[in-house]
């Protein structure tokens, strides 16, 4: 992967990209690298990373030159995948990547009561086709892992697409534990026995599973309108038996109830022709203590 040496004036000369106040960003200052001083062509944005924790910081580097190595083996065309370390000074400081224009921020679409329930599952549709993609590395004995997959890194092209962003806080490895909203949020994890790992601090080792339950619980929580991947165990049974009531298929629930048994999980986007769009507004939290009372 190529490194791109920049100076501080430049840096000084860049345009900083303010992003919207609900999408939270601890990682790097992001910049756009369009400028008459810049040297290496548009479209381009500079991600300048906050070094906090240096085992973190060069999983983001190796994981960033694995992006770029094995890019063909990977074949997701809509990863925005980093192009380039920059340098300043002499010390890795960043990556660049291609800046997709005319985009939203995915989970600003989906809190959006204005956008269509049946346009947010195309979306989610689209994610959960790149989870089942990406098992056919297994060929390669290749493992990727988006690690900390969530709303707020994919991105919706004008074009509908739905784009991956911020790929460097992904992994190629199994071992290194890593920060992960979905799994860190679940308060049911320890009960389903060797399935789900983290260390002693509560950090989770990236997995397949962990992929896939933070995939189920974004689209759960889009449907419900809610936060089910909040719930605990007995609530979250009784939401399943409801779905099913409001009328869901047996394959849909049993991928969501596939996060808490011994088996692996199941991608629920395989089964999205089970959701019942004409009575989808029935499958949310609100209905569903409603129908408890």
């Amino acid at each position: 992967m190529k490194t791109l040496e920049i100076n501080q004036i430049e840096i000084e000369g860049l345009e900083k990209i303010k992003l919207d106040d609900r999408i939270s960003n601890k990682e790097g200052t992001i910049y756009r690298l369009r400028n008459h001083n810049w040297r290496y062509g548009d479209n381009l944005l500079l991600k300048r990373l906050y070094i906090t924790n240096k085992e973190i910081f060069a999983n983001k580097l190796h994981t960033s030159s694995m992006l770029n190595d094995y890019e063909k083996e990977l074949g997701i065309k809509s990863f925005v995948i980093p192009k380039h370390f920059v340098s300043l000074q002499g010390n890795i400081i960043g990556i660049t990547m291609e800046e997709v224009e005319d985009t939203e921020n995915l989970g600003i679409i989906l809190q959006d009561e204005n956008v269509k329930i049946e346009d947010k599952i195309k979306y989610l549709s689209k994610i959960g086709d790149m989870l089942i993609k990406l098992k056919h590395l297994d060929k390669y004995d290749l493992h990727f892992y988006f690690s900390d997959l969530h709303e707020y890194n994919f991105l919706v092209g004008s074009d509908d697409e739905v784009y991956a962003v911020d790929l460097d806080s992904a992994t190629f490895i199994d071992d290194f534990a890593l920060p992960a909203h979905y799994p860190m949020v679940n308060p049911n994890l320890s009960s389903v026995d060797g399935k789900y790992r983290s260390n002693a601090y509560g950090i989770p080792y990236p997995s397949h599973n962990n992929d896939v339950l933070s995939f189920n619980m974004m689209v759960l929580d889009t449907i419900s309108n809610g936060k089910v991947s909040h719930m605990e165990l007995n609530e979250y049974y009784d939401y399943m038996n409801h779905l099913r009531e409001v009328g869901f298929g047996d394959d849909i629930v049993n991928s969501f109830i596939s996060t808490y048994d011994l088996k692996d999980n199941e991608v629920s986007s395989k089964y999205f022709d089970q959701i019942p769009m004409s009575n989808i507004e029935k499958a949310t939290y609100k209905e569903f203590v409603k129908n408890k009372k």
